[in-house]
């Protein structure tokens, strides 16, 4: 009784006042969340109805249909810019109705958008294909309404199916049927009122002749009735093929709104029809009439393109791959029967399963293995449409996206776990190899030739390189047993971060970052056997030069296959601060080139060329080899119809004879780096010139010596020497050994068709293994932004550059000096590749003057850039193409830039008063006050840089180009000295402690006890240095720069710029130390680096992990303007919140919301905000502005919505 007390009371309290509270929780609803005053729930006679959440619910068939999932989907489709119902629908309401076979489906009241045609069911139903609802869950039917009726300011779909009257439907109900309009009643009208509605009809002639008023001159309109669905379409077509060109720009989009407009006007509007522009003339027959069977034809593959992307011509991809796996001619992939299985069409198993590895790599989809076996048809049709399903599957229910365990990034224990590498292991490094050149030089002290200084320089180097051989040998190998002992193989799967398996992770990787490879780096035998200690399947003749690799035991890369300065690690970031690992195979004979990225989980397939700038996401858009050789080959691998080949000016560059390399490149090269070794030498005589003294423990003579001798002072100064004098002794002979051979022999060939023979090879191949990337990035670091020094070192090389080029703080690279023609006021970004040789093609690159080559852009061989063309962030050229003047391109696929010339206002826009130029202003006569007319052989364009740097047109003191130099010249030298300090001082604080103290010990462990304070010495000093270099950047940049601000900041008018360049050479302090890792590649992923980039200004949430991989290239720029999340993980990632152009930086935010992943090779752009839960798959671009929404998967430059599983195939 007492419980049956407690519900009567309940029921009596929730009916007080007037007010009725259900108990219902049907829908997912609150159950307190939907009360309504009684009278608005009394009909006419005075009676109350109740009604509860769960009559919302669609019942259909066996489905239960939530109504909000429906009206998320259409509204989601109807916001995606590649589908066909963008921004026409502007509010949507799903109710049931009733259906004859079915009990319920699904009907929707559409309010189209403004000035707008009306969304048709067809077109509504081609929108879902790329939506989370199954087939099922699709409208069946529609009401247009100008606005939704509403209840309390809330859309009301309560009896709406009554009030509207609208008759059962069948699976026999015409289309035309299937469309209504109805006028929506005022607010909280009565329930019981019904809702007056009008079937949707078609009169084709009189919408032709309406339409026929408002045509543009030249154009004619022809409405075509389609008697199956009961609708019509609307062809827009030229009169002439002359007239084809005759449509202005916002032509196509001003009849839109004058079709809808004029339809509307003359009554017209109800069944709406879609409007198909045609480049061409209307196709008519023999007789003069329109020729409807090539209009049919017509009217459905228009109708495919107008298919949201991912679904997009899915039936089409899967026939190509049908008839690849057939061996088909791809001009017969039309002609396949849909309906016909795969083994009816020839197919057998080795082909099925070809076939499948090919519409994985097609979709990035997982699809099973029976895919073509019964009970399945196995037709091309039956596979596209599992294809679509899929994808519908994978955007309703993402599976395995992060792990659902955290944990906490502050632990205290984690974070002292996570000072090892900076605070015992590179101390460890430093500190054997001083002990073991004090160790070999006391072992020499009984050789005859001590008493020379001679022989005493020659015992120096001989224990300089005995304990640089023994570190090259013995660290590798602790690399190796450090993987087995602490992390065995590597398991795949989702692991939190900061757990167990992560931290020995993150412990081996860090281990193995300091160890190196070593001497396994000699060769590329020697680097795969590297590899397979690891853990990795090598294949035979497998060639890795400069590649990223990791999680070895996840790695299969097979016979014959080349990987060259690329990404391929089975690690990457996901969800909820997790890490993700699995398996990568690469195909047989496959080539993956520069800056192209493997994700895990990914397969390579053989034969495939993985081009520049790409990844196997976008496999594709790649190419094969076998299949380019193929005699039924004729279609092209890129959507444009060509492959990405080389140009006719781009020609294979044969290899020199090892017989010349080896008796002329190897001895020239070693005279050269004996040259350039010199100064090192001459003060090193300074430390040995006095003899020293005899003894016979001769480990503590040597001690004394370090401790208390001046002569010490040498070694600092040798150091200094050798990075300020040495790369500048090697450009000199380099030169010097061009210059010998122009007299004796001539210019290399500067065309490579011009190189016959392997002699020819060889003079082109001198001055690249004289002066190799390397050493011009070193140079290229003492000089800093001295943009004319860096200029005449190109010249001096064999390349052609004009005046006044801005170069970047790095690069470009470039490998062959004499392939290279840049012209006059050319600017270049960070990181750029001028790639003149590329898997055995070769070609000159021409960039012409004004042009822009931004961040991350890959030129290929052949390519020719016109004057004041713009390449955008992170763009690949095609090999041989000529990218025409004044334009502006972006991106890359299939082997080429994704967008031209319109994106340049979405990179650049122009603000008011900001002193920016427009392109045809840009151009002016302007000579410097302090330059000669006759020296001046080039116009000089008016930018916000050269206005600021050569006619000193600015209001604060711009630096001079000399002083630059100095300043970047001191920081390098500064840079070096200061951690050499910290290295060479340990071993003197060593050695003053053993001497003072320790002498009494045996001289037995004297080794041993040198060691240990070596190393504790090495450990206190190298930490504290450490700490030092991160407060002195933080204080710089506060000094310098303050808080970065939204904001266009033009050189000649604002001294931030300078400044900046100021910080950038300050940041040396921290990124060239430690291996040449840098500090911040040893934190990675932790919450130190969080403390650090918090410091700087960048606003971060509560456990992030930064540069999640370890392997951190791109950084964080403009750190007051990033605002990142809880719970993100961020990959090797730039988040880049500044553009600069000719000297004009605009800055601006850029907002990373929570538990997002952002993978490796993505860049983010200034403007650009992540939404929660948001992700960037590997080599992404988000473009200025862009907004990435919530849950969304993205992946290309630019980037798309990536509608495949994310974990691999």
């Amino acid at each position: 009784m007492d419980e049956e007390d407690e519900k009567h009371s309940a029921t009596t309290l929730a009916v007080t006042l007037d007010w009725f509270s259900s108990s219902s929780s049907g829908g997912g609803h609150d159950s307190h969340a939907q009360m309504e005053k009684q009278d608005d729930y009394l009909d006419d006679d005075g009676y109350l109805r109740v009604m509860g959440a769960t009559k919302d619910i669609i019942h259909c068939d066996t489905r239960d249909v939530v109504p909000e999932q429906v009206e998320e989907a259409i509204m989601t489709a109807g916001e995606a810019p590649d589908s066909p119902i963008h921004g026409r629908i502007a509010a949507v309401l799903a109710f049931a109705i009733q259906h004859e076979t079915r009990g319920e489906a699904v009907a929707v009241v559409l309010v189209p958008s403004p000035d707008v045609l009306r969304v048709d069911l067809r077109t509504l139903h081609d929108a879902l294909r790329a939506s989370p609802l199954d087939k099922g869950r699709w409208p069946q039917a529609i009401i247009y309404m100008d606005r939704l009726p509403l209840r309390r300011g809330r859309p009301l779909r309560t009896r709406l199916r009554i009030r509207l009257g609208l008759p059962r439907l069948s699976d026999q109900t015409p289309y035309a049927a299937r469309h209504w309009e109805a006028t929506c009643p005022a607010p909280d009208t009565s329930l019981m009122r019904p809702i007056e509605v009008l079937r949707c009809r078609v009169d084709v002639d009189a919408i032709t002749t309406t339409l026929a008023s408002v045509a543009p001159s030249h154009f004619m309109v022809h409405v075509e009735e389609s008697l199956e669905a009961s609708g019509y379409d609307v062809f827009l077509a030229p009169e002439s093929p002359t007239a084809a060109g005759l449509l202005p720009p916002g032509g196509a989009e001003h009849f839109r709104r004058l079709m809808n407009a004029s339809l509307i006007a003359e009554g017209h509007a109800g069944l709406p029809g879609n409007l198909y522009i045609l480049d061409e003339p209307l196709p008519v027959d023999e007789c003069g009439a329109p020729d409807r069977a090539r209009l049919a034809e017509m009217q459905t593959e228009l109708r495919k393109d107008r298919l949201p992307t991912p679904v997009r011509h899915v039936e089409e991809r899967v026939g190509r791959a049908f008839a690849e796996a057939l061996d088909w001619p791809h001009s017969h992939a039309s002609s396949i029967d849909k309906e016909a299985g795969f083994y009816r069409l020839g197919g057998d198993a080795s082909r099925a399963q070809r076939l499948l590895a090919s519409l994985r790599v097609e979709f990035n989809l997982p699809l099973p293995a029976n895919l073509l076996s019964p009970p399945r048809t196995g037709s091309v049709e039956a596979v596209a449409a599992l294809i679509e399903a899929r994808m519908r599957d994978e955007q309703a229910a993402p599976r395995g996206h992060g792990s659902t365990e955290t944990y906490s990034s502050r632990r205290t224990g984690l974070l002292l776990l996570q000072l090892l590498p900076i605070v015992f292991l590179y101390p460890l490094y430093v500190s054997l190899g001083a002990t073991l050149q004090l160790y070999v030089l006391s072992k020499t002290r009984f050789w005859h030739n001590v008493e020379s200084l001679g022989g005493r320089l020659f015992n120096l180097i001989l224990s300089l390189i005995a304990s640089w051989a023994a570190l090259e040998i013995i660290f590798p190998w602790v690399g190796i047993a450090a993987k087995w002992l602490i992390i065995g193989r590597y398991r795949e799967g989702v692991y939190p971060m900061w757990g167990s398996y992560h931290t020995r992770w993150w412990m081996v990787q860090k281990i193995v970052m300091v160890c190196g490879t070593g001497f396994f780096d000699i060769n590329d035998h020697a680097r795969n056997v590297y590899y397979r200690l690891m853990g990795a399947r090598i294949g035979h003749d497998v060639r890795i030069t400069d590649v990223f690799l990791g999680e070895w035991d996840l790695l299969d890369i097979r016979d014959g296959a080349r990987l060259s300065r690329c990404h391929c690690r089975p690690f990457a970031a996901e969800k909820n601060s997790s890490m993700y690992l699995n398996r990568i195979v690469i195909g047989e004979r496959s080539s993956i080139g520069l800056k192209s990225v493997i994700a895990p989980g990914t397969e390579v397939l053989p034969d495939t060329r993985l081009g520049a700038n790409s990844s196997s996401w976008e496999q594709a858009d790649s190419w094969s080899a076998a299949a380019s050789s193929s005699p039924h080959h004729d279609r092209a691998g890129g959507p444009d119809g060509t492959w990405p080949t080389a140009g006719p000016s781009a020609v294979p560059i044969p290899e020199p004879h090892w017989l010349l390399t080896l008796s002329l490149t190897v001895p020239i090269y070693l005279i050269g780096w004996l040259i350039s070794m010199l100064p090192w030498l001459l003060t090193l005589v300074g430390m040995l010139y006095e003899p020293p003294r005899h003894s016979t423990i001769p480990i503590r003579l040597i001690l004394d010596w370090y401790q208390s001798s001046p002569g010490v002072a040498y070694n600092y100064l040798s150091v200094g020497s050798s990075v300020a004098i040495s790369p500048m002794l090697f450009f000199l002979f380099a030169i010097c050994v061009r210059a010998i051979f122009r007299l004796i022999v001539g210019d290399p060939p500067s065309s490579p068709s011009e190189i016959r023979n392997s002699v020819d090879a060889w003079r082109v191949a001198l001055i690249r293994t004289l002066f190799p990337e390397s050493q011009m990035l070193e140079l290229n670091d003492m000089i800093g932004h001295h943009n004319e020094a860096r200029s005449a070192v190109l010249r001096l090389l064999g390349a052609r550059v004009g005046q006044r080029v801005c170069w970047p703080t790095v690069g470009p690279i470039v490998r062959d000096y004499h392939l290279i023609d840049i012209g006059d006021d050319v600017s270049f970004g960070d990181n750029c590749f001028l790639q003149t040789y590329d898997e055995g093609d070769s070609g000159v690159i021409s960039i012409g003057n004004g042009a822009v080559i931004s961040d991350h852009v890959c030129v290929m061989p052949g390519v020719s850039v016109g004057e004041r063309t713009t390449l955008g962030f992170g763009t690949l050229t095609r090999r041989g193409r000529h990218y025409e003047s004044g334009k502006a391109f972006i991106g890359a696929r299939a082997g080429d830039a994704a967008r031209s010339h319109s994106i340049g206002g979405v990179l650049w826009p122009v603000p008011d008063g900001s002193g920016r130029l427009l392109q045809s202003q840009s151009l002016v006569t302007l000579v410097p006050s302090n330059t000669s007319s006759a020296g001046n052989s080039s116009i000089l364009e008016n930018s916000p840089y050269n206005r600021a740097v050569y006619l000193k047109d600015a209001p604060y003191r711009v630096l001079s180009p000399t002083t630059t130099l100095i300043f970047s010249f001191s920081m390098t030298l500064f840079t070096t000295f200061y951690w050499n300090v910290a290295a060479l001082s340990s071993m003197k604080v060593a050695s003053r402690i053993f001497v003072r103290y320790l002498e009494g010990i045996s001289s037995k462990y004297d080794i041993f006890v040198v060691f240990g304070l070596a190393l504790a010495s090495a450990m206190l000093l190298l930490t504290t240095f450490s700490v030092m270099a991160l407060g002195a950047v933080v204080f710089t940049k506060r000094l310098l720069i303050g808080r970065y601000e939204p904001g266009v900041y033009d050189w000649d008018k604002s001294p931030m710029c300078q400044r900046w360049q100021l910080l950038t050479a300050m940041e040396k302090l921290i990124h060239r130390c430690y291996v040449d890792k840098g500090i911040l590649s040893l934190l990675t992923g932790t919450h130190w680096l969080v403390m650090y980039y918090r410091a700087l200004g960048v606003k971060i949430g509560q456990d992030c992990s930064l540069f999640a991989n370890g392997y951190p290239s791109l950084l964080i720029t403009a750190a007051d303007l990033v605002e990142i999340g809880d719970r993100v993980v961020i990959d090797d990632v730039g988040l880049i919140s500044h553009m600069d152009r000719k000297g004009s930086v605009r800055l601006d935010r850029i907002k990373i919301g929570h538990r997002c992943v952002l993978r490796s090779g993505s860049n983010v752009l200034y403007g650009a905000t992540m939404r929660d839960e948001s992700c960037l798959l590997e080599h992404t671009l988000i473009l200025p502005g862009e907004v990435v929404k919530e849950k969304c998967t993205m992946q290309r430059r630019p980037a798309e919505r990536f509608y495949g599983s994310r974990m691999g195939t």
